[in-house]
């Protein structure tokens, strides 16, 4: 019995005793900017409450956030969670480790039990909608959902995550600097057309304030109570420190798709931490575009942090960013005059790149403008898409002719262009955040260096887009002057080298 009791203690010794890095994936070796960031977290554990960890394109997140799951599991005992903000990257994730525990949404999982008569299948939601209550016996997505509480740790998008409370003692966040734009629409007021019957013709903040204003001398005038809502959001619209973007749409009321109005707040450090409850005890953000503005935001400013840049894996010759100067005028009142040197422009940079992809950043007033005029007509190289058909035109550059060119809008995030994908892009446009919306007005007013840094965490996501790995090269080209307007200090170092490589060029 006394040799039985030594083994047990023994192995649990050993297993106290391994370092970080020893918990990295079997088979691969950290890259120089994972070693350091690993290291640096296990070294102030103990006395960090929030690790940021600046990892640039090709950094390789996924392995560094699966190190920190396995490590604080197995040196701290601590229950585990990766989240990442949409399916995509949760695939990719469950790709390179298929075993790993996660949980999707109901409609997700087929029915062991329940059919229809024209597939043969039904969702598990499809299950529960019709039967009033979840399968008796086995079902997968109650399997799934008892697994990921049961595991070590898990992966799951954002949504899942808040929706299950899946709160670990450890968060790892990939993607990090997505947080903002979810805590924002988690804080936005919501005014249902249903419900207040707002017209048409709202679609910003100073329509908004006029049809508040008159809607409650409607009301008065009535002989109605007066509406709290109405009356709270009267009270935000005219405080004289425009508070909201209003945003127009759709969402689901009561399961059922209704309009709205959306107005979502500027400023959300003051939110509650629907994401960090108290039971998380470490929070671990990784990010190429994250910075100290977020961390205000957030509300994470005031608790024990660690900053760590880490090196981007990818040498700056390979990825140069090329700011022309002095720089073409595409304010609104400029614009047509350059239209011309536009063309040139974009025309010259094609001619330097025979026989390789590439892409145009423009907006889509940008794109009306350039058509209207008829200086960009589709055909050749360019391709150019809408509103309604940028999947299909998309999918067109990446499998059409390997010298294409897309003109395209909204496309700094979520598209990747390895090798011969995507061997250059051109952004026209520095894509300030519109002014013409009273609170980034404010904005830009009161703290502009953090409209400043909204600007520039776009640019920096739209950097990485043409060059994914160590041996890739992909070049990037500025050609709108207000991007000197940006100052240097607020770049992080992976980002300057590249625009100092883009010098040379």
């Amino acid at each position: 019995m006394a040799a039985a009791k030594k083994t047990p203690r023994a192995s649990s010794e050993k297993e106290k005793s391994r370092s970080i890095l020893s918990y990295f994936t079997p088979g691969r070796q950290p890259r120089e900017g994972q070693k350091l960031a690993l290291e640096r977290i296990e070294k102030d554990w103990a006395k960090t409450d929030v690790f940021v960890v600046e990892i640039p394109t090709g950094g390789g997140k996924s392995d560094l956030a699966l190190t920190l799951l396995r490590w604080a599991s197995a040196q701290h005992k601590q229950k585990g969670m990766c989240i990442v903000p949409n399916n995509v990257l949760l695939q990719q994730y469950l790709d390179s480790n298929p075993r790993m525990a996660t949980i999707r949404g109901k409609h997700d999982y087929e029915c062991a039990h329940g059919s229809t008569e024209l597939t043969g299948k039904m969702s598990c939601k499809e299950y529960s909608a019709k039967m009033g209550h979840t399968c008796k016996g086995v079902c997968p997505y109650t399997a799934a959902n008892r697994k990921i509480r049961a595991v070590p740790y898990g992966v799951v998008n954002f949504y899942t995550y808040l929706a299950h409370r899946l709160y670990p003692d450890a968060l790892v966040i990939d993607e990090a600097h997505n947080l903002l734009g979810m805590l924002r629409d988690f804080a936005a007021k919501k005014l249902w057309q249903h419900v207040y019957q707002y017209p048409d013709y709202i679609r910003d903040y100073s329509s908004l304030l006029k049809w508040v204003k008159d809607k409650r001398f409607e009301l008065q005038d009535a002989g109605y109570p007066q509406d709290s809502k109405l009356e709270a959001l009267y009270k935000d619209l005219n405080s004289g420190a425009p508070k909201y973007l209003v945003e127009k749409g759709v969402d689901l009321h009561f399961g059922k798709e209704k309009s709205l109005l959306k107005l979502l707040p500027i400023d959300t450090s003051d939110q509650p931490p629907i994401l960090w409850p108290n039971q998380v005890r470490k929070l671990i953000l990784l990010s190429a575009t994250i910075g100290p503005k977020d961390l205000e935001q957030l509300g994470l400013d005031g608790r024990r942090v660690s900053w760590i840049a880490t090196p981007s894996p990818i040498p700056p010759q390979n990825r140069p960013i090329v700011v022309q100067e002095p720089g073409l005028d595409l304010s609104y009142a400029g614009i047509q005059k350059e239209l011309p040197n536009l063309l040139k422009e974009i025309g010259r940079i094609a001619d330097k790149h025979p026989g390789q992809r590439g892409i145009v950043h423009t907006t889509y007033s940008l794109m009306q403008a350039l058509g209207k005029e008829g200086i960009i007509q589709e055909g050749g190289r360019f391709l150019i898409h809408n509103k309604e058909n940028k999947k299909e035109k998309y999918a067109e550059f990446l499998t059409g002719k390997s010298d294409a060119i897309l003109i395209c809008a909204g496309l700094y995030e979520g598209i990747d262009l390895p090798g011969d994908l995507g061997r250059f892009q051109i952004i026209t446009k520095v894509p300030w955040p519109n002014l013409a919306e009273p609170a980034y007005k404010y904005l830009a007013q009161t703290d502009r260096d953090r409209y400043c840094y909204e600007t520039l965490k776009t640019v920096m996501q739209g950097a990485g887009r043409v060059c994914r790995t160590p041996t890739d090269y992909g070049i990037t080209y500025i050609l709108d002057r207000t991007f000197q307007n940006i100052p240097e200090e607020l770049m992080p170092a992976w980002f300057r080298q590249a625009l100092e490589a883009g010098e040379t060029v």
